[in-house]
């Protein structure tokens, strides 16, 4: 959408004017900003423009199938001011209303209110410019849940039937640039000309009506009254003393830290809840404080200008400043910046920073070069597959259906794959059937339908509407030579550059730490294979309790034994069956007096390892010190030996001697030797000691989750149904899938790579689906399903996760020109050179460097010349526009492409089906409407489309010359009340051209006419031509415009 077409309107002076809502799409404001224009060069691009890229037809972006085009600002704001209920219109006002409505057509709506004096409405104003064709049902943007009936207190539920506003206020959500709003829908429904009618329409009436209201803001309207200024003084002060609270905690170490985080991050998690919460309180505060009739607040509803937030932070409080969702960290020796104390903790000691935008900038618009290159000659083919430049099938089906996005709505129909029998068999009422006695109708009502013909009517048009649904469905198929690929980058690409946050952490029960944003983004068309979080999201089987996901979370979370100590101490202590520790002294002995097997006193080592175990962490691991010290015997076998103390003692204690099997050799003191190999088995027991769990899943985090449940016998369940699941800080799929508990169908990996090892492809290109999904969605942006589904199979079509970077894209088989394109620009050319690789110059890159049309779009057909067709050719004379006169095929702007069988007028941007077919079309020269004639093969006097008014023809013209031979009926000399114009004339025809053999100026000596000019028995006459005309003037054998015609195509000698 960053490139369309317009219509050019010279004005004086230099200035360049651009409609508002077109800005949008461009990005672009009046500050200075610079456009480039682009003028057609030949009649092939004219017509690109015309058929590809006019501004109606942009109006929806197939990236999120939503207008980027709408209403915006000042007519935004108008149109909820006018449509208010107490908005009344006096007449004079509304008169000049209708004199800038362009289609105004002399009538006049009644008044809503006739006594003491006339007045409209403003939803009368929108009921003359909404087409008839429409019908909406809508809510503005404050409409509060509860209110569930179409006449609301609010007058927030807006009601459309057949043109006509009925009830609600119109605000950005019915007006602006969301799915299923009022433009979309004129959009789709009536078509694109429609559309750019109703925006032209919309602004030039409520904007004249806004001058004549008039609107502005002023510092008052930021003011809260006093009553609401204390609240918020008074919100602002609890807030910073909750502040001190904390950091007073946090200071005597009694602050404990959230699952999952540091005493350090969770002391800046809750000082970073406290802070906006008090900005949420005092923002919502003032903003109810405000007035209906304030200003601010009146664009902010509109949807024009500003948000909640602007009001909070311009009436109440700025608030704190967030980056990444956290308060700015110290960058400057322990301070945000040097005019703050070293180690500051309160609120004001903080500020933002412009670097990380900075960076985020060039890194997203690398990422987007990057998906650019690696789809650009992605295309949709005539067969409807999704190719490459290879000829490597990507998709079966474009996007899985085949629609081109800026069509795509939800609706199911079941209508579209019938055969034509079935279909009229279904729909049709069959009333001249004497047979037809359908089921769903009683047999009472069927005569009655039969014979009204009002009934027969109505039923056929619904039929006939039935038609045109399906027909327009047809037609929403995507186009052959569309660029699929580019698309899809570019609608990916948009959305990266509009992320904030680098990392987010989920407050709650659930505390893992997730990557997002433009980093997320990198490692996932990376294919990272470290990426910063990874992590498993793991269900389980039918029994949902929590205590069965708190046995599945201890389960599964990897637990050393240094997770459970809570201190180690080493000890010299000869006495091997008592001990010199009191505290140990009465489990040592109890245990030495029954032995679990017989020991040696004299092997026993003097030195001993004394580990203490936190006794919570036990618990909360569900382990026991017998289970613990079992485990070291047996890891150990005969070179240690380790005893524990009761579960129930006051502490848990493990005591680990060295056995010494054979006496040391050598001169150094065994004792010493004691001492250091109990100090590396210290160091192994507490590192690398698994207890329980699965390894690489560090953290475990149970979360409670609503969502839809798959039942094998019942089917899809839609009713929402509560579940405990658990979240992990690593990731080990097989293991995980592997225990009892855990659902292996539902589990999933954040880690692309380990999906591919574990499951394959599919579900790699699943889990790819899946990740990007989450990424550009978590701030609320939405890009349709095909556009992603395009960049997943791009990546795994062959087989295996293909990189968007030089080690994927350029490890393709496409051409050296292509791959250099990108990047390692020297090396590929040289190792091309070097190996005599040849390009076959398929791609898009390749030719744009040689300068050739690009197998793309309309460049992807050629049209070839079949010379044995000659042969049959028949001879015909050129028309007269060929030779000057009427139309003209050069590259001005005014000629019109005539030759196009789906040529529509100049100012029709309509997809209307009916356009092509039109009585009054100038496709002449198709093979789909008539012959080589010169006049249209579908125009009559008698059809229902011919107007004599239409197309420049004008009755009392007093500029038609007769000896004008080569004049048109369609130009605008053309007049029949001419003095020197007889319409009586014995050879007058409408259908040829209008020239009178009686006229003063007529002779029939004349050169150009003679009635010898043609012989009957010429090998190139024939009678069966529908185009040929006996008494044509202009026909000439010898016409240096000589033409020849063939069966199936045509050639210019």
């Amino acid at each position: 959408m960053s490139i369309m077409g317009h219509r050019i309107k010279i004005m004086p002076y230099s200035t360049f004017r651009l409609n508002l809502s077109v800005t949008s799409p461009y990005n672009a404001d009046f500050d200075g900003d610079e456009m480039n224009m682009h003028v057609p060069q030949s009649v092939e691009t004219k017509a690109e423009v015309l058929e590809l890229m006019m501004v109606p037809k942009c109006i929806v972006s197939p990236q999120s199938n939503r207008p980027v085009i709408a209403i915006v600002q000042d007519t935004l704001l108008g149109c909820r001011m006018i449509t208010k209920r107490d908005t009344f219109i006096e007449k004079d006002v509304f008169m000049n209303i209708l004199m800038w409505w362009g289609d105004f057509d002399g009538k006049i709506p009644a008044p809503a209110i006739l006594k003491p004096r006339p007045l409209w409405t403003g939803k009368q104003v929108f009921g003359l410019i909404i087409p008839k064709q429409i019908n909406l049902m809508r809510t503005s943007a404050w409409h509060p849940d509860s209110e569930t009936d179409f006449i609301t207190p609010g007058d927030t539920q807006v009601r459309i039937e057949r043109g006509e506003l009925l009830t609600g206020i119109l605000c950005k959500k019915t007006l602006g640039t969301s799915t299923g709003s009022l433009i979309h829908v004129v959009w789709e429904e009536v078509g694109p000309d429609a559309a750019r009618k109703f925006l032209g329409n919309t602004q030039w009436l409520v904007n004249y009506w806004l001058l004549q209201n008039g609107f502005s803001i002023g510092i008052g309207d930021t003011v809260a009254d006093a009553a609401t200024m204390e609240i918020i003084n008074k919100t602002i002060s609890n807030a910073k003393t909750e502040v001190n609270e904390l950091i007073r905690t946090a200071q005597e170490n009694q602050l404990g830290p959230e699952p999952g985080l540091t005493r350090m991050e969770s002391f800046e998690n809750r000082v970073n809840q406290v802070l906006n919460k008090a900005r949420d309180d005092a923002g919502s505060r003032a903003e109810k404080s405000l007035s209906e009739s304030n200003n601010l607040k009146a664009m902010v509803t509109a949807g024009s200008k500003g948000s909640s937030i602007n009001i909070s932070q311009m009436t109440a409080c700025v608030g704190q400043q967030n980056v990444e969702g956290k308060r700015i960290p110290y960058g400057f020796n322990g301070r945000s910046l040097p005019h703050f104390t070293k180690d500051d903790y309160g609120p004001e000691s903080r500020g933002e920073g412009l670097i990380d935008t900075a960076v985020k900038t060039s890194e997203t618009g690398y990422i987007q070069r990057r998906l650019v290159k690696a789809m650009e000659d992605i295309m949709v083919k005539y067969d409807g597959t999704v190719r490459n430049s290879l000829g490597d099938v990507v998709q079966f089906l474009y996007g899985e259906d085949g629609i081109d996005a800026v069509w795509i709505e939800s609706q199911t129909l079941d209508s579209l794959n019938m055969k034509k029998s079935e279909f009229d068999e279904a729909f049709r009422y069959e009333l001249h059937n004497e047979n037809w006695n359908p089921s769903y109708i009683l047999p009472e009502h069927v005569e009655g339908l039969k014979t009204v013909a009002e009934f027969r009517n109505l039923l056929d048009a619904e039929f006939q509407k039935l038609e045109s649904d399906r027909y327009q469905l047809r037609m929403e198929i995507a186009t052959g030579g569309e660029m699929v690929g580019c698309v899809a980058a570019q609608s990916v690409g948009e959305p990266a550059t509009q992320m904030t946050l680098n990392t987010f952490h989920y407050a709650g029960v659930s505390s893992k730490n997730v990557t997002l944003g433009v980093p997320r983004l990198r490692e996932i068309i990376n294919v990272a294979k470290k990426i910063k979080t990874p992590s498993l999201s793991v269900y389980l089987n039918p029994e949902k309790t929590k205590e069965k996901a708190k046995n599945v979370q201890c389960a599964l979370e990897y637990t050393t034994l240094r997770t459970v100590t809570l201190a180690t101490e080493m000890w010299y202590d000869p006495h091997i069956m008592t001990t010199i520790i009191e505290e140990d002294l009465d489990f040592v002995t109890s245990y030495y007096e029954m032995p679990a097997e017989e020991v040696d006193p004299e092997k026993i080592s003097p030195w001993l390892l004394r580990i203490e175990l936190n006794r919570e962490m036990m618990v909360k691991k569900n382990l026991s010190i017998a289970d613990i010290s079992e485990k070291i015997n047996l890891e150990f076998a005969d070179g240690l030996t380790c005893i524990c103390s009761d579960d129930n003692a006051e502490k848990l204690i493990l005591r680990i001697r060295i056995i010494n099997d054979e006496s040391p050799i050598g001169k150094d003191d065994p004792a010493d030797n004691d001492v250091v190999l109990l100090e590396k088995i210290e160091s192994v027991l507490l590192a690398d000691m698994a207890l329980q769990g699965i390894p690489d899943i560090s953290k475990v985090f149970i979360k409670q989750e609503k969502g839809n449940r798959y039942h094998e016998n019942e089917g899809l369940k839609l009713e929402l149904e509560e579940e405990w699941m658990v979240d992990t800080e690593g990731v080990n799929l097989l293991a995980v899938m592997c225990h009892e508990d855990v659902d292996a169908k539902r589990t999933t990996s954040n880690h692309l790579i380990e999906v591919l090892e574990v499951l394959g492809i599919e579900a790699a290109r699943r889990a790819l689906l899946d990740e990007l999904r989450k990424v550009l969605s978590f701030d609320g942006s939405y890009v349709n399903y095909r556009h992603l589904a395009v960049l997943c199979d791009t990546m795994t079509y062959r087989g295996h996760l293909m990189a968007i970077t030089r080690h994927g894209i350029n490890r393709n088989d496409t051409g050296p020109l292509m791959r250099c394109s990108f990047e390692e620009t020297v090396d590929i050319l040289l190792g091309a050179a070097v190996y005599a690789e040849t390009d076959h110059l398929r791609g898009v890159t390749e030719n744009i460097m040689l300068g050739q049309l690009a197998p793309i779009g309309t460049g992807d057909c050629a049209m070839y010349l079949n010379d044995q067709m000659l042969l049959k050719s028949v001879d015909l004379q050129l028309p007269s526009y060929f030779e000057g006169g009427g139309f003209d095929f050069s590259v001005t702007p005014s000629s019109h492409v005539t030759i196009t069988p789906y040529h529509a007028s100049f100012q029709d941007y309509s997809l209307s089906p009916n356009v092509r077919s039109s009585p009054i079309t100038d496709a002449s020269f198709s093979p789909y409407v008539g012959g080589m004639g010169t006049s249209s093969a579908a125009w009559s006097p008698l059809s229902s489309g011919y107007n004599s008014s239409c197309r420049g023809y004008i009755p009392n013209t007093p500029s038609y010359r007769p000896s004008s031979l080569g004049n048109d009926p369609y130009l605008l000399g053309y007049s029949p009340t001419s003095p020197i114009y007889s319409p009586y004339s014995p050879v007058i025809d409408s259908n040829i051209l209008p020239y009178s053999p009686t006229s003063p100026s007529y002779w029939p000596t004349s050169p150009r006419y003679s009635l010898t000019a043609y012989s009957p028995t010429s090998p190139s006459y024939d009678q069966t031509r529908p185009s040929y005309i006996l008494n044509s003037p202009s026909y000439i054998l010898n016409s240096p415009s000589y033409l020849t015609i063939l069966y199936s195509e045509f050639t210019f000698e």
